[in-house]
């Protein structure tokens, strides 16, 4: 599953690039949320490594990381864009600064699976169209049962970007009640999904890309409102060490494979992942921040 909050964004991140907005620069780092966004990288590396042993284990719930991925990346859009935003930013310069950070990224990942497939002599099955549809994030232009045929994690940055834009043109109108609002008839919407599904892995393909928009308009607009209700104040400051956040949300993770029905991943996404990137923002690394800030 794609990983579209790319560090570059993350609050206070030293870049070499000149679009980081030097709003951002002055903002304070949080390092610990570097390190799990690497932990669910590897927790989504893990699950597509077992799915293809076609193999049960630890891994069997990983897809849940990517709830993780869209709620951080809710937090970290926000945290980076929303004063811009506020302060002049048009839409059209939002998307160039996103695409700019994102795109390059995106045609390697394309022509790496390109590669992949006709070393594995699979390239006659793939059209012009299908390597199109994936350079430009153009889901199911050939009709196949994925969104992306080439590479299928991508159809979570697809929606992520979506969100992004959706964020974006919605500024004005989405203040904080609302968006409180919004996230709990999302909840609900959750809540049913997990039910219908008999779990949250949905999204990927054409037949449940449905369940991929419940998920994104769930996490990422209260990565958002986690945000807003930070800078405010009105969060709890609880301070733990870094290592242990981490434990949390390998733990749930773990929890939900070993449980292994739809109410825990719905409590996953729904409480335990909100909870986990609140404790974040407080954490201490300590010693381990170097490999911390390496691991996002």
């Amino acid at each position: 599953m794609a990983i579209a909050t790319d560090r570059a964004d993350a609050p206070g991140a030293e870049s070499g690039t000149p679009t980081l907005p030097a709003a951002v620069a002055r903002q304070p780092r949080f390092v610990v949320l570097d390190g799990l966004r690497g932990l669910a990288a590897f927790l989504v590396v893990g699950h597509h490594l077992q799915n293809q042993m076609r193999a049960s284990g630890p891994f069997s719930h990983g897809y849940l990381a990517v709830d993780f991925f869209f709620v951080l990346s809710g937090f970290v859009v926000a945290s980076a864009y929303e004063g811009r935003l506020r302060g002049g930013m048009t839409l059209a310069e939002f998307a160039k600064v996103r695409f700019m950070r994102l795109y390059p990224l995106m045609v390697l990942g394309t022509l790496f699976a390109t590669v992949l497939s006709i070393a594995r002599e699979q390239g006659v099955t793939f059209s012009i169209l299908t390597f199109l549809g994936q350079l430009f994030l153009i889901p199911g232009l050939t009709g196949g049962a994925t969104l992306f045929v080439l590479n299928t994690p991508y159809w979570s940055l697809f929606f992520e970007i979506l969100a992004n834009f959706g964020h974006a043109a919605t500024l004005r109108w989405a203040t904080t009640r609302r968006l409180a609002v919004w996230t709990a008839l999302a909840a609900l919407a959750v809540i049913f999904t997990a039910r219908t599904m008999h779990h949250l892995g949905g999204g990927w393909s054409l037949h449940n890309a449905w369940a991929g928009i419940v998920r994104v308009g769930f996490s990422y607009p209260l990565g958002v409102l986690i945000y807003r209700l930070n800078k405010a104040g009105r969060l709890p400051s609880i301070v733990l060490p870094g290592p242990v956040v981490g434990l949390l949300l390998a733990a749930t993770i773990l929890c939900a494979a070993m449980v292994g029905n739809w109410a825990m991943d719905a409590a996953c996404v729904i409480v335990a992942f909100p909870l986990v990137l609140i404790l974040g923002l407080n954490a201490h690394a300590g010693r381990a921040g170097a490999l911390v800030a390496w691991m996002g």
